[in-house]
């Protein structure tokens, strides 16, 4: 399920770059969002969403191979959702009716498809694994501390400390 997630994440990822980067005013005229008067910002974006789409192809293909992979894929969904929904929210995104509907779908879309992959990830088992590791590894630095310096502790708690008489 993992695998066909990132297909779908690398899909519409390529999709929307390939079509900021050949038409980037057209595409925003077409959907009723706002057009830039320089293309090379909403270009550079369709790079990035090219590049993310090849991440997550990677990851899809060969398991473990360094791609994006779904905890990268959910970092970057909730990031752009986020992102969205505050220009919504704020009045700056969306001239048009059309427009602003079509960004509550991408929300919406970016947000379930987050939670799908939430759901389908090992996520939250490699973050409890990893914090488990953590507190294994500071239990056996505790056992394997080096001894104390009886020479640096003072006189009174020496004489306690190297003839355990007092129980400490």
């Amino acid at each position: 399920m993992a695998q066909q997630l990132l297909w779908i994440e690398a899909c519409l990822k390529l999709v929307g770059g390939l079509a900021l980067v050949t038409a980037p005013r057209g595409l925003a005229r077409l959907l009723g969002l706002p057009s830039a008067d320089d293309r090379f910002w909403p270009r550079l974006l369709g790079g990035v969403l090219i590049g993310l789409a090849a991440a997550s192809l990677i990851e899809g293909r060969n398991p473990g191979a360094g791609g994006l992979g779904l905890a990268g894929s959910i970092a970057v969904n909730l990031a752009g959702a986020a992102v969205i929904g505050a220009l919504l929210i704020l009045h700056r995104a969306g001239n048009t009716k059309r427009g602003r509907l079509l960004l509550c779908l991408v929300v919406a879309l970016l947000m379930v498809l987050s939670l799908v992959e939430i759901a389908h990830a090992d996520l939250f088992r490699a973050i409890r694994a990893s914090v488990g590791s953590e507190q294994q590894a500071s239990v056996s630095s505790m056992t394997t501390q080096r001894p104390v310096d009886l020479d640096r502790i003072r006189p009174w708690r020496r004489a306690c400390w190297s003839s355990r008489a007092c129980g400490c």
